[in-house]
This record gives structure tokens, sequence and C-alpha cells, in this order.
């Protein structure tokens, strides 16, 4: 059985996900399978 992976995504930007605070509202949340993924940011 392969492992899953949550990865919470933030698009770094001067006043979102910069700075020493965590961001709390990711940009993307994807689940990794072991299996190629692209995430790209919205437009």
């Amino acid at each position: 059985m392969a492992a899953i992976h949550t990865f919470r995504l933030v698009w770094v930007s001067p006043h979102h996900g910069a700075g020493i605070a965590t961001e709390t509202k990711p940009d993307a949340v994807v689940q990794y399978r072991g299996e190629t993924m692209i995430v790209s940011p919205k437009r």
C-alpha cells in the first residue's frame, strides 16, 4: 500500500505567505500518491 501525503501549498507574495508567521490559509491542498503531478496557481 502506497503512502499518501498531503501538501498545503502557499504561493508567496508580499502580503501572503511571507514573514515569520505560518500562513493559515493555503492556496491549494493536494494529495500526493507517488505519481507525477503539476500544480499551478489559479489565475
